[in-house]
């Protein structure tokens, strides 16, 4: 047995930010970092101030003139900037002890001797600056057949420490197997039980429960897994809980299947609901935090100046490398699962790739963009070609077999006109926002300025069509009224070009129009269209070429049109599951422009938002199609178009 045995010391300070003198940090903070003195200097030139208050007495005040203040965003950056003489101090002191700083966690590696000496230095030099050791809260981790000689050797230099096999460091642990498996256990039990308290809420609440676990409480145990090598074997109570009570209770089933649980392991990009199994995720997340801290590691162990733009770029190629490495992986399993698959659920796979934006929505009534329980459940649902519960089995409207694809496309009750109202009005609402209330129209003229006979006769008038030249319309009195240039007949064997849809109705409206949308001091209209990919007539075909006939159907019906009134035309078409065309996407990212220019947001979180908020608008009137009413409601009363007839309604009742 080695008289000196090798082990690590973990300190523990003494009110650590509440002693720090405030002196020394200002001082520290001023050669350190010169471009954050003076707002130091401002926050901390004066005593803290503490408000204790006693119901029916007077108030106790108390000025505090040293320390940091425990919740200043602040606070973690001058503690540290205030200890790194003394951490520089002490590594000069001897630099065979390895030792790791995390505010006032200290750490000290090595031999024990060497161990003791470094501490009792801290404790000698620490109190300058106000840190406070306490060696018999401290902890010395070692083997047991070791412990007898490194407390020979603490006790001899005169500090009474406490020994183990394993103890907690930084959100970590650090020591043997078995100490781990100790530590670890109760955790785990408490993490099984906070996914199956998620999953009762899960119930009534699936939106903020499936929020709750992927965006915080998944989050816990990931971050152990990344600084604890070897913890997967584990977390097998976790992978049951969320197995056998939360998504089951998310999805309204008595239990699930082998290939759900296996598809919801994906990210959502890739048809999934990113909850991965914990006991497979835990060597990848190792693996990736350990390249990521590749260079503060060996500035600890080669003791040089660490440079934080190299350890900033390692970090950053580190969790782009995990990023790819974890997709790959994702991608080869979504390949695997689509070998044998019929042409339509590979539509249906294609399609939930890209309209997962509603699920990653964090639910905020502020903010509109919570879901209820039938409205996240019923597309939860439709996302994995499972059949809604409760659905009616003849259509109240129509008195036809209810099914999902025929709730998504009867035009009985006007739920398709209000699906259609909702897109647009949550689209229009955004660009009042970007553009301004003046800005924006709803169910603008396509043609405005003349009435309706002088478009009847502007458009019957006859045009001189000479090939490869340009046709003048004139009217009876000589104005030329339009310009276009008429194209030349296919040449024999060729097959001619399609004629372009004949513009219906004088009066035709779109949707809504934004001016300088596209270009300053030009107009923009919009038609929006929602369409179901399931129907029999599109479930063949490719999704996207599906969108793109349904913006070239819109087009060819308003674009001419609003060209020469001198304005713009895009259409805004979506899929039933949330996903836009090629120019709606387009118009998406201008928007997403727009308002990071008026709210000075970064680009990349208003496009998030503008496509959250759009893929609401469309998936909750999935439900409103399921399961709103269609029958037609017969009014007993005589129904009047204006206030004319309200003393005929009191004589009818008779007063």
């Amino acid at each position: 047995m080695d008289s000196d045995p090798r082990g690590l010391c973990l300190v523990d300070a003494r009110n650590g930010f509440n002693e720090l003198q405030r002196l020394a940090m200002l001082w520290t903070v001023r050669h350190r970092w010169a471009a954050g003195a003076r707002f130091a200097l401002n926050c901390y030139r004066h005593s803290a101030l503490l408000v204790l208050r006693d119901p029916g007495k007077q108030a106790h005040f108390l000025l505090s003139k040293e320390g940091v203040t425990q919740g200043d965003p602040l606070s973690m950056v001058l503690y540290g900037l205030a200890l790194l003489p003394l951490c520089d101090t002490l590594r000069r002191y001897d630099r065979e002890v390895l030792q790791p700083w995390y505010a006032d966690d200290a750490a000290m590696h090595g031999k024990a001797s060497r161990a003791a000496r470094v501490l009792r230095e801290l404790c000698r030099i620490g109190t300058h600056r106000g840190y406070y050791p306490e060696p018999a809260k401290s902890w010395f981790v070692c083997t047991e057949a070791e412990e007898p000689a490194a407390r020979k050797v603490f006790e001899e230099a005169g500090m009474a420490m406490q020994f183990c096999r394993g103890h907690r460091y930084v959100g970590g642990f650090v020591g043997s197997e078995a100490a781990l498996e100790e530590w670890l256990q109760p955790k785990v039990e408490a993490w099984a039980e906070a996914v199956r308290t998620l999953g009762q809420v899960a119930r009534r609440f699936p939106h903020t429960a499936y929020c709750g676990l992927t965006m915080s409480l998944q989050s816990e145990w990931q971050y152990l897994q990344r600084v604890v090598p070897g913890t997967g074997k584990y977390f097998g109570p976790v992978e049951r809980a969320i197995r056998d009570v939360f998504l089951p209770n998310l999805f309204g089933e008595t239990a699930i299947s082998d290939e759900l649980r296996e598809a919801t392991t994906l990210g959502v990009k890739c048809t999934g609901l990113g909850l991965p199994d914990p006991t497979t995720t835990a060597e990848r997340c190792f693996e990736v935090s350990r390249k990521s801290c590749g260079v503060l590691t060996e500035s600890l162990l080669d003791g040089d100046t660490l440079s934080w733009a190299d350890h900033r770029k390692c970090t950053r190629d580190a969790a782009r490398a995990g990023r790819i490495e974890r997709t790959k992986a994702e991608e080869a399993a979504l390949l695997e699962r689509a070998r044998g698959l019929s042409i339509v659920d590979l539509h249906r796979m294609k399609r939930k790739r890209k309209s997962g934006r509603w699920l990653t929505a964090m639910p905020d009534s502020l903010n509109g963009t919570e879901l209820c329980r039938d409205e996240f459940r019923d597309n939860l649902r439709l996302r994995y070609n499972l059949q809604p519960k409760h659905l009616c089995e003849r259509c109240d409207g129509c008195g036809a077999k209810f099914t999902v694809g025929h709730a998504l496309d009867c035009k009985c009750g006007g739920l398709v006109m209000i699906r259609h109202n909702d897109v647009t009005h949550a689209w229009g609402g955004m660009m009042k926002s970007a553009l301004g209330n003046a800005a924006v129209t709803y169910e603008p003229l396509i043609e405005y300025g003349r009435s309706a006979a002088e478009r009847e006769q502007s458009d019957s008038l006859p045009a001189v069509q000479v090939p490869g030249e340009v046709a003048v319309l004139e009217t009876a009195d000589q104005s030329t009224v339009g310009l276009e240039t008429v194209q030349e007949t296919a040449p024999a064997g060729e097959e001619a070009a399609p004629e372009k849809e004949q513009f219906e109705g004088a009066e035709a409206r779109a949707d809504c129009a934004g001016h300088g949308f596209w270009k300053a001091g030009y107009t923009t209209l919009f038609d929006a269209r929602v369409t179901n990919l399931d129907c029999r007539s599109q479930r063949n075909t490719d999704p996207d070429a599906v969108l793109a006939r349904h913006e070239k159907l819109k087009k060819a019906k308003y674009l001419e049109r609003c060209l020469e009134m001198r304005r713009h035309f895009t259409p805004l078409v979506y899929s039933c599951d949330g996903i836009p065309g090629v120019e709606t996407a387009a118009a998406e990212k201008q928007l997403a422009r727009l308002l990071a220019a008026k709210w000075t947001r970064e680009y990349s979180e208003m496009c998030g938002y503008v496509r959250t908020r759009m893929s609401l608008a469309v998936v909750r009137n999935n439900t409103m199609m399921l399961r709103g009413p269609r029958g037609r409601v017969i009014n007993s009363r005589p129904v009047f178009g204006d206030g004319a007839g309200v003393n005929l309604m009191v004589d009818f009742r008779g007063d």
